[in-house]
């Protein structure tokens, strides 16, 4: 952990020559897919996105807001969420840097994916190469593929109104 990360969220922390490159790398195509106007959600266990989106948090929660990681399939929580605050996200973005054995949005039996399916298309997925995986014991990093999913919202109007008759509780 020799290098220290030179731009963006993470300027000024060290790590591994690789990471540092590979965060800045991350937080450029985050920025590139994101804008002020728009309101995002990152889902599963990516919080640390946030503070490299240029968007707004469209989240009750920043750290994996309905628990897929713990296997609790249960999206209320972001429909009263959007029904409260009367807006939901124009863009959601899933990322997989290896922490799950699959992202949410690859679940058949995710509720969730109910909602995203009927309301949002896919607006873009790429693979990011990056070597970001250090071993502790071997003293060597390895190559890790980011993928990333973004979604955008068909209609916000008609994904609010669907939230609002509880279509998906």
């Amino acid at each position: 952990m020799n290098t220290k990360v030179d731009k963006g969220v993470w300027k000024g922390c060290y790590t591994t020559k690789n990471r540092a490159k590979a965060v800045i790398h991350i937080e450029d195509y985050i920025k590139s897919q994101t804008d002020i106007n728009d309101n995002v959600l990152f889902l599963d266990w990516t919080s640390f996105e946030y503070l490299m989106s240029e968007g707004q948090p469209c989240t009750p929660t920043t750290l994996d807001p309905m628990t897929y990681s713990y296997g609790v399939n249960k999206p209320n929580i972001m429909y009263k969420y959007f029904e409260m605050v009367g807006k939901i996200p124009n863009k959601i973005v899933y990322i997989d840097y290896g922490r799950d054995n699959t992202l949410s949005i690859e679940d058949d039996k995710w509720k969730f994916n109910d909602f995203v399916a009927e309301n949002y298309d896919i607006y873009n997925y790429t693979y990011l190469d990056i070597d970001t995986n250090y071993d502790c014991e071997s003293n060597e990093e390895s190559g890790h593929k980011y993928r990333v999913f973004v979604y955008r919202v068909i209609d916000e109007d008609s994904a609010l109104e669907s939230v609002r008759r509880q279509k998906y509780k």
